[in-house]
């Protein structure tokens, strides 16, 4: 228990948090009632040390530095807390100032066993029935904010989203404002956890994803609650918001869209649950050729990101592949409704960043694979823009190897033509155009040719044999 001075008032030094013969769960206790007892009292200085001495007594527990964490004394600690808060004689009031620091401590925890996460959750799944939504809000996003400085693994992060997702549905006001705040925080915490992945808690992945889904769902039914005329005007609010923070989150937004793509596609689960409507998508998006060219630029970003493993950039890869297999490039009735001057930027983008893998990856089958896909992206193209698109990746190239490979391909396309006897003056003109560039390039310098190529594949260019007669 802790003691009082004798004219009655609480001396915080003499609590037996020191004491090592106390059990550690009496010891919290003793905290616990030491905190109410000041709150009680209404001396704001020794509540505060109060709040801060059962924080420090959590935190004594999971210390990195304890040899060994004891689980049963972990847990008894996280049971005392939960008991402590769902106690009908509890002080509103000390549950609200412990709150603030809870989130952050009780995350600690979750690592330790399935028991101890269940209680975290327990326990944040209290603090939200009855604190301040908005208040607790912005304490979970500060907790997860703080938990990325010390791990980026998923299982730390999950309470605290799944708390922010319940947290949305008990605000009664100011929606868009709190979901507008709390945004940013969300996306950093999934882009950190992707950036990091570890198959062997692939596991904990989907259910951070999982979660994740659980906020959308959540914001949702905020929207659902609110009127067409609010919601079109609150839209035009956030369009015309100047917040950088809110800015950099929709490329966030952007990459997270990028990603639940490719997590639905590589998961077993999710595509047997979209069953045929995964493969609906995937035939209208291959027979559409407009469509087809959205969802590339919108792969874009990964594959060009340095913050993503080869993994995730060979699932990315793996899926384009799959869209581009199955597509029909001889025959497309969309062609007049493209306007191809403002897809080419986005096409050139991406296919340099292809590019870059298949120079930059150490793994044979990614860069094969990345290959194959370059192929396909630059076939999918009208043969009166992919003369264009091939040029401009060359003169834009460093590389002379892939100055080689795409040299190939223009190559292939000519002879591709000439063996369907519809190869035209400009293709010859154009070729020429290019041979021209190689050779001489307009910067000058020699020309940008592989130092250990054969004498025989360094001379076709200057030969000449591949081009039309």
């Amino acid at each position: 228990m802790a003691a009082e001075s004798p004219s009655g008032e609480l001396n915080l030094g003499e609590i037996e948090l020191q004491d090592p013969s106390p059990p550690p769960s009496l010891r919290l206790k003793a905290a616990l009632d030491a905190c109410s007892k000041s709150f009680e009292s209404g001396d704001l200085g020794k509540s505060d040390e109060a709040v801060a001495a059962v924080v420090s007594f959590l935190d004594s527990i999971v210390d990195p530095g304890n040899a060994a964490i004891d689980d049963a004394v972990a847990q008894n600690a996280l049971e005392e807390i939960h008991h402590y808060l769902s106690s009908a004689s509890s002080n509103q009031t000390v549950v609200e100032a412990l709150s603030l620091e809870l989130p952050k401590v009780v995350v600690k925890f979750v690592a330790l066993s399935d028991r101890c996460r269940e209680i975290a959750e327990s326990i944040i799944d209290h603090l939200v029935a009855t604190c301040s939504p908005r208040d607790l809000l912005s304490i979970l996003c500060e907790a997860s904010d703080t938990q990325i400085s010390v791990s980026k693994s998923p299982r730390y992060f999950i309470p605290l989203l799944g708390g922010i997702s319940k947290v949305f549905l008990c605000i009664q006001r100011r929606h868009l404002e709190q979901v507008k705040a709390a945004l940013p925080a969300i996306l950093e915490v999934l882009y950190a956890c992707s950036s990091e992945y570890d198959d062997e808690v692939k596991d904990n992945y989907q259910d951070l994803f999982s979660t994740a889904v659980g906020i959308g769902t959540s914001i949702q039914a905020i929207c659902g609650k609110m009127f067409a005329s609010a919601i079109s005007s609150a839209i035009d609010e956030v369009s015309k918001e100047d917040d950088n923070d809110l800015l950099a989150c929709f490329s966030l937004a952007v990459n997270g869209a990028a990603l639940a793509v490719i997590w639905g596609y590589i998961n077993n689960e999710v595509a047997k649950a979209a069953g045929d409507q995964l493969t609906a998508v995937l035939d209208k998006i291959r027979s559409n050729r407009s469509e087809r060219w959205q969802v590339i630029g919108m792969l874009k970003p990964i594959l060009s990101s340095i913050d993503y493993s080869w993994e995730i950039k060979y699932h990315c890869i793996d899926l384009l592949a799959s869209i581009m297999d199955g597509t029909n490039t001889e025959e497309h009735n969309d062609d007049n409704d493209i306007d191809f001057s403002s897809v080419m930027p986005s096409l050139f983008t991406t296919l340099q960043a292809i590019q870059r893998i298949m120079i930059s990856a150490s793994d044979a089958s990614i860069r094969k694979k990345a290959f194959a896909t370059l192929r396909k992206i630059i076939s999918d193209i009208p043969s009166s823009h992919r003369f264009d698109m091939l040029k401009v990746l060359i003169t834009n190239s460093n590389s002379p190897s892939m100055i080689a490979i795409l040299i190939d391909l223009v190559r292939e396309e000519i002879v591709a033509e000439r063996n369907q006897g519809t190869s035209s003056e400009n293709w010859s003109s154009y070729a020429l155009d290019l041979v021209g560039l190689v050779l001489k390039p307009p910067k000058g310098g020699p020309p940008s040719l592989p130092e250990d190529s054969d004498p025989s594949s360094s001379t076709t260019l200057a030969d000449g044999e591949w081009l039309p007669r």
